[in-house]
């Protein structure tokens, strides 16, 4: 488990040992913060024929064997099937007639639809059903990042569990000691945070990516813009490249991060080399156009998903940069 679940995961074995364990679970959270691992682990816990202890899976016995290997059959998963973005009506309508069958082993039965989210409305409704007269020793896990997008109605049924964004210094500290990313430094795990909302595993995958050479290289490019050594067009161009795609998103958080100088406060990206860069653009840059340029940004990061040209958005947000830095190249 991640060290920042551990106030929930107490929670849940706690109930375990009171005989309290509820019929449906909402798990929520932020994108990346391990809510389908936590999920999956309590999956094991009550699958396991002979728990270590109260919360902990043997891994030994033939039911972990299984479930490791993704065939236990009372452990179900429903998400999104092949290309499709959502769930169907009919893989639920199939879930409540598996439901309907006796339990293969002696302990809980668990299904785990995530993310919950992707239901389509008759979906969500069908599964409401089920969470009205749930079957016996049948444990039902909803995980999302969106509850909101849920119906109330569904929301109403199932205790709710959040996990929350660990502390920079909790999540700084973990990514440190993860074997994927083994000469990772504290400055590139504040980084990586920094450019994935604070999502630990979204941060580790970043950095195991090589990312923060990609994002230093493209702060490098953005920098040229406003030195006027490089055009928004040849920089447009290079970040669409299949292989060294720029999320605008980027961009987004220099902004910000100009935005944070520009009032007074210090940048949040630990690089010293980033800092100084960005400490140079602010002292050359307007705040108002900062924050018109961020906000056209945001449009187009809402917009996505729209079919809009891409190499066009690029051009427009790079060639306003360009102009609202010409002060540094004139």
């Amino acid at each position: 488990m991640f060290p920042w679940t551990n106030a929930p995961w107490q929670y849940l074995t706690a109930r375990i040992q009171q005989q309290q364990i509820p019929h449906a679970i909402l798990i929520a959270g932020p994108a990346g913060v391990g809510k389908l691992h936590f999920a999956r682990a309590f999956a094991q816990v009550l699958i396991c024929e002979n728990p270590a202890r109260i919360g902990q899976a043997c891994g030994q016995c033939r039911a972990c064997g299984q479930f490791i290997a993704h065939t236990h059959p009372d452990y179900i998963f429903i998400g999104p099937e092949d290309d499709s973005q959502v769930i169907k009506i009919d893989q639920i309508r199939h879930l409540r007639e598996v439901l309907t069958l006796a339990r293969h082993g002696r302990r809980h039965r668990v299904v785990v639809v995530n993310p919950a989210e992707a239901m389509t409305t008759a979906a969500a409704n069908s599964l409401l059903k089920t969470l009205e007269e749930p079957p016996a020793q049948t444990l039902l896990v909803l995980v999302t990042h969106q509850p909101s997008v849920l119906p109330a109605t569904l929301r109403s049924r199932c205790q709710r569990l959040n996990i929350p964004l660990p502390s920079v210094e909790t999540a700084c500290e973990w990514l440190i000691h993860q074997p994927s990313i083994p000469t990772v430094n504290p400055a590139q795990c504040r980084l990586a945070l920094l450019m994935n909302e604070g999502a630990p595993l979204r941060s580790m995958e970043w950095l195991a990516q090589g990312m923060d050479t990609r994002h230093a290289q493209a702060l490098e490019a953005f920098y040229a813009i406003a030195q006027g050594k490089l055009s928004p067009l040849a920089v447009a161009a290079q970040w669409l490249k299949t292989d060294t795609v720029v999320p605008l998103s980027w961009p987004y958080r220099w902004l910000s991060e100009l935005i944070r100088i520009k009032s007074g406060q210090f940048p949040q990206t630990g690089d010293l080399q980033q800092q100084a860069i960005l400490h140079k653009l602010a002292q050359q840059v307007d705040l108002d156009e900062l924050f018109t340029l961020q906000t056209r940004i945001t449009a187009i990061l809402r917009a996505q998903g729209v079919a809009l040209n891409q190499q066009l958005l690029y051009e427009s947000v790079l060639s306003r940069w360009s102009q609202l830095t010409q002060p540094l190249h004139a």
